[in-house]
């Protein structure tokens, strides 16, 4: 009779646990978030700074990855260790415009780095253009997709389908204002 109660006692507290610190994680940011807008709002010489948070480039991946080593994760993921490409190098791919094109007929594309879905449009062939900020820093660039398995601001491991396509694929990567050749992202490692 005692080890029934026990266990029950266990489940209960375990879950109840998990409640607290997600309320408590929340909570926290909440905090912070008006914090920062009270701070912001009543400094005359803050304005600039708003100007430039506001002008500039946010790296979310950064934010979620610092939220998640001090607050921890909310949503638990499910690390994927399928690779995007099979080889460093890979071959197949031909220089276009700024970035590259490659054959990938009736083929998932792959995440090539973790990171946060910070766009996602469709031209008027009905192709899917999605951009992935990495934790890096880089923007990486999926075009010509067919359908696409990923929402606005989803985090994405590496290795998670985020759509397929019929034909072609275009991949380029840019950093700030710079675009990377492929063999550049093997040393930003």
């Amino acid at each position: 009779m005692k080890k029934t109660y026990s266990n029950r006692y266990n489940k209960y507290t375990k879950k109840n646990n998990y409640v607290n610190n997600f309320i408590t994680r929340v909570l926290i940011s909440i905090i912070v978030f008006f914090s920062i807008l009270i701070y912001t709002n009543n400094k005359e010489n803050l304005k600039t700074f708003k100007k430039y948070a506001l002008d500039s480039h946010i790296s979310f991946a950064k934010i979620n990855k610092l939220y998640n080593k001090y607050l921890g994760v909310v949503v638990p993921t499910k690390k994927e260790a399928v690779t995007a490409f099979k080889e460093k190098s890979d071959t197949s791919l031909k220089a276009y415009e700024n970035g590259y094109i490659k054959n990938n007929k009736n083929k998932d594309v792959n995440a090539i780095k973790e990171g946060i879905v910070v766009s996602i449009t469709k031209d008027k062939n009905n192709k899917h253009t999605i951009i992935v900020q990495g934790i890096d820093e880089i923007d990486y660039t999926y075009g010509y997709l067919d359908s696409k398995n990923v929402n606005m601001y989803d985090y994405v491991s590496k290795g998670t389908v985020l759509g397929h396509t019929d034909d072609l694929l275009y991949l380029s990567f840019k950093k700030g204002n710079i675009y990377l050749k492929y063999e550049e992202l093997n040393q930003n490692k």
